[in-house]
């Protein structure tokens, strides 16, 4: 690997696939990166390290994370974000959200939540990088909702879960994502919750609950059937209605 643009905010070091499209990877976090100042309230952050492999093995020898081999995958660290991607499996646009996403956590982590990996709250950080780094954004349309809904949230094999079933990642049943019985996803949850509290709460109380891990610890169960009621209701239709669950 080589280091191959920098600018003043990012340094980005990649294998050779990369190289077509990383300077245009390169505009699109930095307006992203000004978007996140503009959101979080910060004026300036140190730069950071992008580093982009091809190649599963290495990634997961350098990050310690295990993926699936036809998966996008990324972590973040101090300063400093890791992603995989297969390119035939992958677009562009998914690589720049996902680059987007890792950059969301760094800067939140660093700058905006109480210090210390331990006040990290999974969810409430997981959720704020779907909102943040746009790759959910197409659940903006109602009827992309709606779909999105009616398959990942309200259908009949779906639970909503337990809160604190977020406060860890994992694969099973109670840790934030169900891959046994696929009864629910963390990260939809995570999404979907943080979308109504910015939605509905004024910004100057979401910024005080974004900096206080025992706020948002508060507000437990209570916030998942909230959010539950709230898209129900938001995209009702005529003649439609999720009071089958």
């Amino acid at each position: 690997m080589n280091e191959v643009v920098k600018n003043r905010d990012f340094i980005i070091i990649c294998d050779s696939v990369f190289i077509p499209f990383v300077s245009e990877l390169l505009s699109f976090i930095t307006y992203s990166k000004q978007k996140l100042l503009t959101f979080f309230g910060i004026s300036e952050i140190d730069r950071i390290k992008i580093i982009l492999y091809k190649d599963i093995s290495a990634f997961c020898c350098d990050s310690g994370k295990i993926i699936k081999p036809n998966k996008i995958g990324g972590l973040f660290g101090y300063n400093r974000v890791m992603l995989y991607a297969n390119l035939e499996n992958v677009s562009h646009k998914d690589i720049y959200f996902g680059v987007c996403h890792e950059i969301s956590h760094v800067i939140y982590q660093q700058y905006v939540q109480e210090k210390g990996k331990i006040n990290r709250v999974i969810w409430f950080d997981e959720g704020l990088a779907q909102n943040l780094s746009g790759e959910k954004d197409r659940l903006l349309d109602d009827c992309l909702l709606s779909e999105f809904l009616d398959k990942k949230i309200f259908s009949k094999d779906k639970v909503i879960p337990k809160i604190n079933y977020f406060d860890s990642h994992g694969n099973s049943f109670g840790s934030f994502v169900d891959m046994e019985t696929k009864r629910y996803d963390g990260y939809d949850w995570s999404y979907l919750m943080i979308r109504y509290l910015m939605e509905v709460m004024e910004k100057e109380k979401f910024d005080r609950l974004m900096r206080s891990r025992k706020e948002i610890k508060s507000l437990g169960d209570a916030l998942i059937l909230e959010t539950s009621d709230y898209f129900k209701c938001k995209v009702k239709r005529k003649g439609e209605s999720y009071d089958k669950i």
